[in-house]
This record gives structure tokens, C-alpha cells and sequence, in this order.
């Protein structure tokens, strides 16, 4: 009895599939440069569009840190009745010690001259929740005035 495997036109079919599946592997699943370098393109945006949501999140929770101090009465500086805009400066950063740092720039406008205070917000290494980790007045030339102790 003779199987499939005896035939001669079954071998050459076999031949012939073993062949175009070797070439299809070495040849026809490899992907273009410019397609690689599309989806890199991609992944790098990918993670930018992250990045960025991240520093968003982190100046948001920053600043809510900063209401909650002025709030409390315990923001350096500043009084329940002052008012005045806040504005972020500079990227979050790394401190000496690793800890991420954001610098706050707030202008109290309804005073005459108008008064500029500082912050440096930075996470707690035991905790990671946010702590005042400096904080200073200067004139509007940008000399610093006075520096103010933090806890």
C-alpha cells in the first residue's frame, strides 16, 4: 500500500511548500526601513505624550499643595488676603539628593509694588507626598529679599 508520501507528485508539493515557506520567512516578513522607522516615530511619541502628562499631573498636584498651604495659613510669605497669579517658570527636576523638585513663581498683584515669592516644592523621600523645601522673596529686578524657613 502506498501513502501520500510515496508519490512522487506528493513529494514535489511538499518540496515546493517547504520552499515558498523558507523564502516567505527569509524574505517576505521582513519589514521596510521607512516602516520601522515609522512605528519607532510612533513609540517615541508615545512615550512624549506621556512624559508630558506626567509633568502636567505633577504641576497640578504641585499646586494644589501650594492652595492647601495658603489655605491653612502656612504658605511662607503670603496672607488669606493677598491674591495674585502663579505661574510655573521651569520643568519639574531632580534635586541633589533625587527627590523630583517643581519651583512655583507667584506675584501677589494687589500689593504696590507688586511682590514676587518662590517655591520649591519637592516630594518627601519617605512618603513621596509634597513638602515646601525652600521659599523666598525677591524685588522685580529678581534679588532675593528674604528667605523664608520651611518645615
Amino acid at each position: 500500500m502506498k501513502t501520500i508520501k510515496d508519490s512522487p507528485n506528493a513529494l514535489k508539493v511538499i518540496r515546493i511548500a517547504a520552499l515558498f515557506v523558507l523564502l516567505l520567512v527569509a524574505f517576505g516578513c521582513r519589514k521596510s526601513k521607512r516602516d520601522i522607522a515609522e512605528e519607532n516615530a510612533i513609540q517615541r511619541h508615545g512615550k512624549e505624550v506621556q512624559v508630558e502628562k506626567d509633568v502636567r499631573q505633577r504641576i497640578i498636584q504641585t499646586f494644589r499643595f501650594l492652595t492647601r498651604l495658603r489655605s491653612a495659613g502656612k504658605l511662607p510669605g503670603i496672607s488669606m488676603d493677598d491674591h495674585g497669579t502663579v505661574s510655573v517658570e521651569k520643568m519639574p527636576s531632580t534635586l541633589p539628593d533625587g527627590r523630583l523638585a517643581q519651583e512655583f513663581h507667584v506675584v501677589i498683584t494687589n500689593a504696590s509694588p507688586a511682590r514676587n515669592f518662590y517655591y520649591v516644592v519637592a516630594e518627601n523621600t519617605n512618603n513621596g507626598e509634597s513638602q515646601l523645601s525652600k521659599a523666598w522673596r525677591t524685588d522685580p529686578a529678581g534679588n532675593v529679599l528674604e528667605q523664608y524657613p520651611v518645615q
